[in-house]
């Protein structure tokens, strides 16, 4: 038996099965980079829903919110402040779904002119300019760019 072509054959052997295992994990990482899109898409889509939701089921805060009229009590400026502070944070968490690669750029354009407009209403940017210092920097662009 001559070893050296022992371990030739081994070489090539190995040399292969690491080129299929390469070849797996390529598509195990397209998959799974489908499936974080999908799930990013479906979180865009259950946050829209839910921002409608919330503005029907507080309709009275939502209409002071848009028009900048001033809460009557500090329990209505608490539950604005708090509705405000709610959808910035789940407009942060878009802007980092984009970052990481997880939204395409329409619908990023899109998303971005839809916080835009919103933060620029003028009961909640009364808010926007109490709760800026807490909010990161990539939603501080996105808003005042």
């Amino acid at each position: 038996m001559n070893w050296e072509a022992i371990g030739a054959v081994s070489e090539i052997v190995g040399a292969i099965a690491v080129v299929i295992s390469l070849v797996y994990v390529a598509a195990q990482i397209r998959q799974n980079t489908k499936m974080m899109r999908t799930a990013a898409k479906q979180s865009l889509t259950e946050a829209s829903q839910n921002f409608i939701y919330t503005a029907i089921d507080k309709s009275e805060e939502w209409v002071k919110l848009m028009t900048g009229d001033n809460p009557s009590t500090p329990e209505e400026d608490a539950r604005m402040s708090l509705l405000v502070r709610a959808m910035l944070r789940g407009f942060e968490s878009q802007c980092y779904q984009y970052e990481s690669g997880l939204l395409e750029d329409n619908e990023w354009n899109a998303l971005q002119a839809a916080i835009k407009d919103i933060c620029s209403l003028p009961g909640v940017n009364k808010y926007w300019q109490q709760l800026k210092p807490h909010m990161s920097e990539r939603l501080k662009k996105v808003v005042d760019g």
